[in-house]
């Protein structure tokens, strides 16, 4: 049983000065690294603009930080947590306290979903999140193929049809996103956790959206698919977003199809990689990529809370 101190720490919002030490006790838990190492590289980058720790929060006893967490919020109403890591002899009711006011601060935020991708589980401060309320949805897959396995001429697309996105596709693309969500065998138990408008927005600032590595798929005058990159042109490789097919369209090979003509998009865009992250029990999907030259990279556990019965309103 945790020790009981007489006093409850105080949450609150990690202080610039404390930026340090509560990013080195919070990557104590993280794989791929020293921490002091991690937590400067994150800090270099606060200071640059290109993160927020706003929300980068610490249990405090006097001037001791006995907890820390992480959370930032993701274009779309989700956010992505850092699980909460203490020091010894700290009592695990303090975790929750963390991630009690970190839900606060994404709520208020509007944040819908709040999401954690981990390399392992068996660590106190992920019990902490499950205890908490987050799931173990499933686990993902991280898939890369080189550049050497692109098509180098337009790959044959059949009667298949892709055209690029333009604005006025905005609804016409919602629609057809919510079909291809039907039966789906990628992160099924995802579906309905947010509105697609949402899922669409977080899409768009994912990495640099460019509208010409956006695709609607059709067959004749139908819609049976889309087809959504990015490029991440600083890591050198284009990520292929989402790539769904609606149910009376599947099992008639259009997914390698699919995958072929990204690879094609990714070689216009001269990245040197194109990477994708699969749910691992969408067996389909996998052979697809398998079958189109991708090899495996990484796994993480995808762990989720859902924030729905909050305020509709953010800042």
């Amino acid at each position: 049983m945790d020790p009981t101190p007489v006093t409850k720490p105080v949450i609150r919002k990690a202080q610039s000065s404390e930026g340090l030490a509560a990013l080195r006790l919070v990557m104590t838990s993280q794989a791929g690294g020293d921490p002091q190492d991690l937590a400067q590289l994150l800090i270099g980058q606060a200071r640059a603009g290109q993160l927020d720790l706003d929300k980068l929060l610490v249990a405090m006893r006097g001037d001791m930080i006995v907890g820390a967490t992480w959370g930032t919020v993701i274009p779309g109403r989700c956010a992505s947590v850092w699980p909460p890591h203490l020091v010894d002899g700290e009592p695990s009711t303090t975790a929750t306290q963390l991630l009690c006011f970190l839900e606060d601060l994404f709520l208020g935020a509007g944040v819908r979903v709040a999401q954690a991708l981990l390399a392992a589980l068996n660590h106190a401060g992920v019990r902490a999140m499950l205890d908490h309320g987050y799931r173990h949805l499933t686990d993902l897959a991280y898939l890369g193929c080189a550049a050497s396995e692109f098509p180098m001429a337009p790959p044959n697309t059949g009667e298949l049809v892709f055209s690029p996105y333009c604005e006025h596709d905005h609804q016409r693309l919602l629609e057809l996103i919510d079909v291809t969500y039907q039966q789906t065998r990628d992160c099924p138990d995802l579906d309905g956790m947010r509105d697609t408008a949402d899922v669409l927005h977080g899409y768009q600032h994912v990495g640099v959206f460019d509208p010409n590595l956006w695709f609607l798929v059709q067959y004749g005058t139908e819609d049976v698919g889309c087809l959504l990159l990015a490029d991440h042109p600083a890591q050198r490789q284009c990520e292929l977003i989402y790539m769904g097919l609606i149910p009376a369209a599947r099992g008639r090979g259009w997914g390698r199809v699919l995958t072929r003509y990204a690879q094609w998009a990714a070689r216009q865009c001269q990245e040197r990689r194109l990477v994708v992250a699969v749910d691992v029990a969408n067996s389909p999907a996998h052979v697809t990529y398998l079958h189109s030259g991708f090899t495996a990279m990484d796994c993480r556990h995808l762990l989720v809370r859902s924030l729905a019965n909050g305020p509709d309103e953010g800042p």
